[in-house]
Formats: structure tokens, C-alpha cells, sequence
């Protein structure tokens, strides 16, 4: 008699437990199909922020990038193959110096004033007008030498190049009253401070003949070549576009209201 109570109170405890144990199974496979639910939608809400974020930063690219293209343009209308090169990669018109200076002269030849009133000043004009462009863009106008001590002295080079671009600036004003009273172009000289980009075995060329043409023993064969064939790129007067520094603010600003309700969103997750 005892002994069957006790195989029935175990049967009893066992018939109790087992449906106990599927219903708990039960509501842990829900609690967890629940939170791969919430988990996949809060993936999928993340990456759609970042989606929309990203399309964001990529319009604003875009729109910087067009405003950059529509003043290049002008440019292109303007260039040639010998005094006028267009360089897209550094957004600027490059100027042959020979073409407008005589050597060691910041004064304009007759033939570089025909070209700044006849094509440069009308172009620059047009980029400072250009509503598509607005306030944006920058123009700055560089004067650039070479290595050549002038007049045996490093800084001159510095000044002649200033005189040159303020030359250059001064004769665009001459004819355009829109370029006088704006405050988006100036005139900077860099001396022999950013000679123009070459390869290695270019700059180890140009450092070489920099070495020559100011020594006093190395004959005039070598050091001729060394100013027409070496040294020639580095004397140029540019015409470079900027991006307005409070342009770049502007676009800054914007992406730092983005990071700043991804964040927030991040937080109140």
C-alpha cells in the first residue's frame, strides 16, 4: 500500500512538471522570436539612417561639386594649348609669365593686356556673377617664380612675384567694376614656395638644376637649360577657384546637425 502512494505522488509530480516545462518553452521561443523581431527592426531602422544620412552628405557633395564645375567651365571657354592651360585637378588657370611679363619685369606686356581685357577680366566677371555659383566661390590670383636667385636675392623672387599678380589683378579692374569692388579675389605671391607638382625624378631634376643655375662655376650651357627646358613650369601666374570659407562652414554645419540626430537617435534607443 505504501509503496503504490509513492509511485503516485511521483506520477502526479511528473504529470505536473512536463506540461509546465513545454509551457515555459513555449514562452520563451515567443519572448525570443519577439526580440529577433525588435532586434532585425532596429537594424533595419539604424541602416536607414545611415542610408538617409549618407544620401544627404552625398547631395551636398554633389551640389559643391557642381559649383565648382560651372566655374571651371569658364576657364575652359578662355584656355589654349600655349599661353592659357587649363589644371583640373588643382581648379585654376595657368598663365604662361613669359607671355605677360618681360623677364624680371611685374609690368604687363602689350600683348597681356589685350588678353586680360579681351578674355580674363570678362571671365572672372562671369564666375563672380553667376547665380548658380552665388557667394561660393573664391578667385585668387597667384604669381609663382622660379629658383633663379633674382638679382641675387631669394626674397625678390617673392616680390616680383606679388607685383605680378597685383599687376595682373589691378589691369582686370581696369575693366570690370564687378571685380574692383569684390571682396572674392585677391592677389598673392609665392615666390618660389610651391614650385609646380612633378614625379620624383621631376623634382630631383628641378632640385638639381636650382643647384645649378645659382652656381657661379656651372657654365651657361647648362645653366640655360636648366631656365628653358627644367625651371620654365615653375614661372606661371594662376588663376585658382576656392571654395568660400564660409561656404565650408556652412557644409560642415550640416554635417554635424546630421551626426548629431544620428546620435541622438542612438541615445533614445
Amino acid at each position: 500500500m505504501v509503496m503504490r502512494g509513492k509511485n503516485n505522488r511521483s506520477e502526479s509530480s511528473d504529470s505536473f512538471f512536463a506540461p509546465l516545462a513545454d509551457a515555459m518553452t513555449i514562452v520563451a521561443s515567443i519572448f525570443f522570436i519577439i526580440f529577433l523581431g525588435l532586434l532585425f527592426a532596429y537594424k533595419q531602422n539604424i541602416d536607414d539612417i545611415n542610408q538617409r544620412n549618407k544620401n544627404i552628405i552625398e547631395e551636398l557633395e554633389q551640389v559643391k561639386k557642381l559649383k565648382m564645375d560651372k566655374a571651371m567651365s569658364y576657364f575652359e571657354k578662355i584656355s589654349d594649348e600655349k599661353f592659357a592651360k587649363v589644371d583640373k585637378i588643382n581648379k585654376s588657370l595657368i598663365l604662361d609669365t613669359e607671355f605677360l611679363f618681360d623677364t624680371g619685369s611685374s609690368e604687363l606686356r602689350l600683348q597681356g593686356k589685350e588678353f586680360i581685357k579681351d578674355q580674363l577680366a570678362r571671365m572672372i566677371e562671369r564666375i563672380l556673377q553667376d547665380k548658380e555659383i552665388g557667394d561660393d566661390i573664391l578667385v585668387a590670383i597667384e604669381g609663382h617664380s622660379d629658383c633663379q636667385l633674382f638679382q641675387k636675392d631669394i626674397y625678390k623672387n617673392w616680390i616680383l612675384s606679388s607685383q605680378r599678380a597685383i599687376s595682373v589683378l589691378r589691369e582686370i579692374e581696369k575693366y570690370s567694376d564687378v571685380v574692383k569692388t569684390s571682396n572674392r579675389v585677391k592677389a598673392i605671391g609665392f615666390g618660389d614656395r610651391m614650385p609646380f607638382g612633378r614625379d620624383d625624378e621631376g623634382e630631383r631634376q628641378r632640385q638639381e638644376c636650382c643647384e645649378m643655375v645659382n652656381n657661379p662655376k656651372v657654365n651657361y650651357k647648362d645653366k640655360r637649360y636648366c631656365i628653358d627646358e627644367v625651371l620654365v613650369k615653375d614661372r606661371r601666374a594662376v588663376i585658382k577657384l576656392e571654395y568660400n570659407t564660409k561656404y565650408i562652414e556652412q557644409i560642415n554645419e550640416n554635417y554635424r546637425n546630421l551626426l548629431n540626430k544620428y546620435n541622438i537617435l542612438m541615445e533614445s534607443k
